[in-house]
């Protein structure tokens, strides 16, 4: 699998950890981080589950929700230390160059390695994504900066309807390039009039010239989508897809469509449920993740 290169990887330092309440079930952290251009972030840990287990799951919620907003399903996750990031990024100010969804994988990046060098987890065992966090998921995976077991996605990778990111995406790309690659072609930056992003996405088709898909590709857009779609099909990580049959901001075909071109991935459905069950779901959703943890290892 290819591994992107610290230009498009920067790593956000740790500077500084606060402790805001802690328990035997639960502890609450800021963690404030540092990019490259010295502008700093807060970003809220919620951790739950078994407090002694060295194995962690990472949960990313979806658009305005916070780290508790997963608890639907963390609640149920027993053996696993479970870590929820709130999506600290997405609200950030137009001086951060970095798009908001390639700056929440790095904020989970940086708290991820913080806690493995600090001895507090040894295995990453899941990254779950739900909605908007979905994307972010897969972006990890991509980025290939973790040694991530599994992949979890819930309620995402489609033709987005209500969420931020398609107002982005709306300026960038026709209805028919709503896709996945299309999407995380904007966290890199893809497609934008902005042209430091233009630049971090040909920095990335550069990096990754080796990509076929790429060729005869003139539009900078459909060659950073092009590219990451392969990124796509190489990904080794066992993914699964999770999505409910009445979606109306996510088409479960969207999501069956993604999956197939991945090598590793499979997509479990949940009838009569749509965008917002995930709440009403959590115990379901638990068993199924539970079931494919314990397959992929």
């Amino acid at each position: 699998m290819t591994k992107l290169s610290s230009e498009i990887n920067p790593v956000l330092k740790v500077q500084s950890v606060k402790v805001i309440r802690e328990n035997s079930s639960e502890k609450v952290e800021l963690f404030t981080l540092q990019d490259e251009e010295q502008a700093l972030f807060n970003a809220e840990v919620l951790t739950t589950g078994n407090m002694t287990s060295q194995e962690a799951r990472f949960y990313i919620p979806g658009s305005c929700m916070e780290n508790t907003g997963m608890l639907p399903v963390m609640e149920y996750s027993k053996t696993d230390r479970n870590i929820s990031i709130s999506p600290t990024a997405r609200g950030l100010s137009d001086s951060v160059k970095t798009p908001s969804a390639q700056m929440d994988c790095m904020i989970l990046e940086a708290i991820a390695l913080n806690k493995m060098n600090n001895g507090e987890i040894k295995n990453i065992k899941a990254v779950v994504g739900y909605s908007r966090g979905g994307i972010i998921a897969l972006n990890a995976g991509i980025r290939n900066v973790l040694p991530i077991e599994a992949i979890i996605v819930m309620n995402s990778t489609g033709q987005f309807k209500g969420d931020e990111l398609i107002v982005q995406v709306a300026k960038t790309l026709t209805p028919e390039q709503y896709s996945i690659a299309g999407l995380l072609a904007l966290t890199f930056g893809s497609g934008a009039a902005d042209s430091e992003k233009a630049e971090m996405s040909q920095r990335f088709i550069a990096l990754n010239s080796e990509v076929p898909a790429t060729t005869g590709i003139s539009d900078l857009k459909d060659a950073t989508a092009a590219c990451l779609n392969e990124l796509l099909r190489k990904m080794p990580i066992p993914t699964l897809f999770i999505a409910n049959a009445e979606d109306a901001i996510v088409p479960i075909e969207s999501t069956r469509a993604t999956a197939a071109i991945m090598p590793n991935a499979s997509v479990v459905e949940f009838e009569a449920a749509g965008h917002l069950d995930f709440y009403r779901l959590g115990s379901e959703y638990e068993q199924k993740i539970s079931e494919f943890l314990s397959q992929a290892r």
